[in-house]
């Protein structure tokens, strides 16, 4: 694949390309090993392969508490059971961790681990599963290490911290939430899954990895895409509500600053007028009785914000970062939900994974232009709800050279979406 690095020439860095290879001490990830059949039976070449075909054979149908699976996730469970490895993509809102626990109820003598990046998944996660009766389950995050439930909800970053060598032949299914994390050989998810034995190894995430790099690293440390719903499937189907994109116009304010970051802090993070825009509109949708989620990117940019709700008289808003106690992040969650509090400021611990169903308007407050953290972010408010016909995503139009670049970009996926 083609990769990039960037040389100091004359005037300005320029940007060069070399070709790079995902063969490293003459082993290839076990995730590929689809792509280099395909590959060897296109050409006509004779080959075998050993030790690679074992399979876990499922002990029950897909059945969990309180739950009557939809076609789409039947169909995404059992291409789980027959492909045992790789990627399940699938919106945010459209019932991920449904899935999941499905996949895991086929199989009720098997040792699973379910990995996460965040504290509020790693929560979210075992009180849905507690929720769909599933009984032995341990956690390791959040000052927890246990490693004895029949089911083991981790992060990360914590799993990492534990001797490789007490878990790598340890379970026999890990699935991985939000995979599109897993986009780099040299990392934590690159360590702990090049060193689990699992049979089974299913990712989910509601966003595909753009770059080559990125998505050969994903395939081959979990495997190929293996089933999808479409976002637009699952709009049209009425899994989920239809995104209504709202453009408010920011003033151009003259500057002489040329470095990004520091454009950014100036017309973003500490420009009174945008955040008095952002505040006020926000206000505007509190008085119709709407809860909003505001992201942000910088904990600075969400304290200013907070500032500035009190100037305007907004009181009823809190800001969550990363600093923020688990057990009041989830107290928060739930007001928000209940709509007991209609706003938060959040910075991207809440991106990705938290699920308020109730939630009538995400407010893009931080710009940016990645394609996987709009989207990401959009899926916040994608899940129904009763009398709940849509959500809407309130953005801003930047004039100055990146941010209006960076706005362009998003506008292509608004557009593309049919959202606006």
């Amino acid at each position: 694949f083609e990769k990039e690095f960037w040389k100091q020439g004359q005037f300005a860095r320029e940007r060069k390309l070399y070709s790079a290879s995902m063969v490293k001490r003459y082993s290839v990830l076990t995730g590929l090993v689809p792509r280099i059949v395909s590959h060897l039976k296109k050409n006509k070449i004779n080959f075998s392969i050993t030790g690679y075909n074992e399979k876990l054979k499922p002990t029950n149908k897909p059945k969990i508490k309180g739950i009557t699976f939809r076609d789409d996730q039947l169909r995404l469970i059992n291409s789980a059971i027959e492909n045992q490895r790789g990627l399940i993509i699938s919106p945010t809102g459209s019932g991920k961790t449904v899935i999941a626990a499905g996949l895991i109820s086929c199989f009720k003598d098997s040792k699973v681990l379910f990995l996460m990046h965040t504290i509020d998944l790693l929560h979210q996660t075992v009180k849905e599963f507690q929720k769909f009766g599933f009984k032995h389950i341990s956690i390791i995050g959040d000052g927890h290490k246990n490693l004895d439930g029949q089911i083991v909800v981790a992060t990360r970053q914590t799993l990492a911290k534990i001797n490789i060598k007490d878990y790598c032949d340890l379970f026999d299914i890990t699935i991985i939430d939000e995979a599109h994390h897993v986009n780099n050989l040299d990392s934590q998810y690159g360590t702990l899954l090049t060193n689990n034995l699992s049979v089974m190894k299913i990712g989910f995430t509601a966003t595909e990895q753009k770059t080559k790099e990125k998505s050969l690293s994903l395939e081959g440390l979990i495997g190929p895409v293996i089933g999808e719903l479409s976002l637009g499937e699952g709009i049209e189907r009425g899994i989920l509500c239809k995104p209504r994109v709202t453009l408010i116009s920011v003033p151009y304010k003259p500057t002489d600053t040329r470095q990004y970051y520091q454009l950014y802090e100036e017309q973003i993070i500490r420009s009174r007028v945008r955040n008095r825009i952002i505040i006020k509109e926000v206000k505007k949708r509190v008085e119709e009785s709407k809860s909003c989620l505001v992201m942000v990117k910088e904990i600075e940019h969400g304290e200013n914000l907070i500032e500035m709700a009190d100037t305007v008289g907004l009181e009823d808003i809190i800001f969550i970062q990363g600093k923020t106690e688990g057990e009041q992040r989830q107290k928060v969650k739930e007001a928000l939900h209940s709509k007991k509090i209609k706003v938060v400021i959040v910075t991207s611990i809440w991106r990705e994974g938290i699920n308020i169903p109730s939630l009538d308007c995400i407010v893009n407050a931080m710009g940016g232009k990645s394609e996987i953290t709009t989207l990401q972010a959009i899926g916040r408010g994608l899940r129904t709800f009763k009398g709940k016909e849509e959500v809407e995503i309130l953005d801003f139009v930047d004039c100055h050279r990146y941010l209006a670049e960076h706005f362009t970009r998003r506008l292509q996926i608004y557009i593309q979406n049919n959202w606006l």
